[in-house]
């Protein structure tokens, strides 16, 4: 069974079910916050956000240019990769940004 946590690492827990009264499958979704510390161009962060939103199972990001803080809501399939990801895209763009996590 889905458990919903409200405190720990920000889970949130969500069922798929299709018409048919059939489960195709269960998802667990996390949500993450990084600091981007060096973040120094708008029109950048604005791409890094982009290229993030659209990274395979990755269901929302945001970044604020001006706290420099990323928030992610991914599968946590996802879990062990997404700091590298995030990581390739940021320097993509900004060489010299360092992700932290918030």
């Amino acid at each position: 069974p889905c458990k919903v946590s409200s405190n720990a690492d920000f889970r949130t827990c969500f069922r798929i079910i299709v018409v048919g009264a059939f489960k195709i499958m269960e998802v667990n979704k996390m949500k993450r916050q990084y600091k981007l510390e060096n973040l120094d161009c708008a029109n950048c962060a604005a791409k890094i956000e982009e290229d993030i939103s659209k990274m395979q199972g990755v269901n929302s990001a945001n970044l604020n240019f001006m706290t420099a803080k990323l928030t992610v809501e991914f599968d946590d399939t996802l879990k062990p990769t997404i700091a590298d990801s995030i990581q390739n895209i940021i320097y993509k763009y900004e060489s010299n940004v360092i992700l932290k996590r918030a």
